[in-house]
């Protein structure tokens, strides 16, 4: 699917009282995206699809592949459809290319976070279905409760360090055909050593 870029740094810098400005921000992703990288993950979670959709403005949206995320509290249908339409308006964009669930909610069916999920699909609000933090139980129920469309990736915690994928979730993948999105996959800089560690 392309080169992963990782806005999450944004709001973890944030968290650790480190603060960016919008421009710099804006010049970060668009320099990515100038260099190459075409996959840009973010989540209404992440509060950064506005600034998202100002980066990307200008640019080829047929080459670009926007994967965003719902939040576990909205997975009931009308909200997951709500949420849809929010994020495509704060992207400025007219479809999304990966629509994940950021993390399972108990308390909600899947089957109907499905549905709902593939209703997008269906008003061509988005085109591919993805999850994020599903462990393999959860994510055969995923699978299972689609009737229309396959379910395109499971977004996980996956680098040389946290390799506990590996054991259940990655081979089931690979049978099924769903791809496996790593998030921290340099392990935070350890494994590029960005902090001069």
């Amino acid at each position: 699917m392309g080169t992963y870029y990782d806005f999450r740094w944004i709001a973890a810098a944030a968290l650790l009282g480190k603060q960016f400005s919008r421009a710099r921000i804006m010049s970060a992703i668009r320099t990515g995206i100038d260099a190459g990288i075409n996959l840009i993950d973010t989540a209404e979670f992440y509060r950064s699809e506005e600034l998202v959709g100002e980066a990307i403005r200008g640019y080829d949206r047929e080459k670009l592949f926007i994967a965003t995320k719902v939040f576990p509290t909205h997975l009931r249908r009308e909200k997951v459809i709500r949420a849809c339409e929010k994020s495509l308006k704060r992207l400025g964009v007219n479809y999304i290319d990966l629509y994940q669930i950021h993390f399972p909610n108990p308390r909600v069916p899947i089957a109907e976070t499905m549905a709902a999920m593939e209703e997008l699909a269906d008003r061509g609000m988005i085109r591919h279905i993805g999850v994020s933090n599903f462990s393999l139980p959860r994510m055969k129920e995923a699978v299972s409760s689609l009737r229309k469309y396959p379910l395109s990736s499971n977004q996980m915690h996956y680098n040389l360090i946290h390799r506990d994928v590996e054991r259940d979730i990655l081979p089931y993948c690979e049978e099924m055909g769903i791809a496996l999105l790593a998030y921290y996959p340099v392990a935070h800089g350890k494994l590029a050593d960005a902090h001069g560690g």
